[in-house]
């Protein structure tokens, strides 16, 4: 924790060398508070400074950390559990481009798969693209072992599960992330864009027996037949190393299509398709996906073994104000035992489905406020037992930017 404050008081520092004039700089504080109520209540509390600076022509820096606090009920009870105010170190960004097609960043940088379904977030490393023609082709190498470990929330193993839970650690699994993606944007036509990617990562624990070693390959098609209008489908293939096991395989696949509605008040609907492979045999296993990206709002269970099928419609009522309602449907991809207290039948696979609506109010630029609430209806005489009860939450998201 003391590397950690320290590390804090660096970057503060460094904030306030580079308000020198030579500069071309802007910072600010963002509030960001969200209570949430459901069975329990909870607090989740974050002030975070930023900086943005832009070095020259070619060149720009970003800067953010900030110190959270996280309040649940029963926590001021044990004090060893969820409530502690713990300091962070959020986006952490250099960005140059030396030439026209040419974008390099590196430090604590926003990294995500090409389908968006194995790796999402903060992720600590180097990233560049090039242009090629009309295509670009990127490459990152990222270290995830400085990471927050409830910010990256990465929990592929057991033994990830363990640390997790220990109050004691801070920091995520240590994994090296590699990326290579290539996109195609107007192949065969302008209508059309494809996307290949690979996707690795290597387990650097201690221990070979409980190491995880992941590699995914990624393809993704988006036709636009007109302006607002997308559909899109994406495939994923992996090779699982698991430390002292057998290799397997493990698939995962999207489909979906967003509609941006002509009418007087300005509507988007959405249709979204995601499957993730269950246990099938010694060969083909559950899909793993190195990061827990979630699937829904109150009831998120993670990508794997799993069929989500969800609506959502937004529409603009006035030009500050929106309102956005979802529908989604769950399902197990195969027929082992669901880790719920509740959960009863391994061979059934519908788990349930949930309701979720939210108000997005933005009256300025730098203040808004989201007040969401729904209910996760669960799959009773199915996966659940007859007795499991309504999953319901109420939320209020407000945030300032100074």
């Amino acid at each position: 924790m003391a590397k950690i404050i320290k590390t804090l008081g660096f970057c503060a520092a460094f904030l306030c060398i580079v308000q020198a004039p030579v500069f071309s700089a802007d910072f600010g504080l963002t509030l960001n508070a969200i209570p949430k109520y459901n069975d329990d209540f909870s607090l989740d509390v974050a002030a975070t400074p930023w900086l943005q600076a832009n070095l020259g022509e070619t060149a720009a820096l970003y800067l953010s950390a900030g110190i959270r606090m996280q309040y649940a009920d029963g926590w001021a009870a044990d004090p060893e559990s969820f409530g502690a105010v713990v300091p962070t170190i959020g986006r952490f960004e250099f960005s140059f481009a030396p030439v026209s097609k040419l974008y390099i960043e590196a430090g604590r940088i926003r990294f995500a798969d090409t389908l968006g379904i194995a790796a999402a977030g903060l992720f600590d490393g180097v990233g560049a693209s090039y242009g090629i023609g009309n295509s670009r082709l990127s490459l990152g190498v990222f270290y995830t072992g400085l990471l927050y470990k409830k910010d990256a929330e990465i929990i592929m193993t057991p033994a990830d599960e363990v640390d997790y839970a220990d109050t004691e650690n801070y920091f995520a699994p240590r994994r090296l992330v590699y990326s290579v993606n290539w996109d195609f944007p107007g192949l065969l036509s302008p209508k059309n864009t494809f996307s290949f990617g690979l996707l690795g990562q290597n387990d650097f624990r201690s221990g070979s027996d409980q190491r995880l070693h992941t590699q995914y390959g990624l393809a993704k098609y988006v036709f636009a037949p007109k302006n607002g209008i997308d559909f899109y489908a994406g495939i994923a293939a992996g090779l699982a190393e698991p430390g002292g096991g057998d290799l397997g395989f493990h698939f995962a696949g999207l489909l979906g299509a967003d509609w941006l509605l002509p009418a007087a008040l300005p509507m988007r609907v959405s249709l979204d398709a995601r499957w993730a492979s269950g246990h099938v045999s010694d060969i083909i296993g559950s899909f793993t996906a190195i990061s827990f990206i979630k699937q829904g709002m109150i009831f998120s269970p993670r990508f794997s073994s799993l069929m989500r099928i969800k609506g959502d419609y937004t529409v603009h009522l006035i030009e500050s104000l929106s309102l956005d309602v979802q529908g989604t449907v769950f399902l197990k991809t195969d027929q082992e035992p669901y880790p719920d207290s509740y959960a009863v039948d391994p061979a059934a696979y519908l788990l349930g489905g949930e309701l979720y609506g939210s108000l997005v109010w933005v009256p300025l630029s730098d203040v808004s406020a989201v007040l969401g609430g729904g209910a996760f209806i669960p799959a009773r005489g199915q996966v659940f037992a007859d007795d499991t009860p309504l999953r319901w939450q109420v939320s209020l998201s407000l945030t300032l930017s100074l």
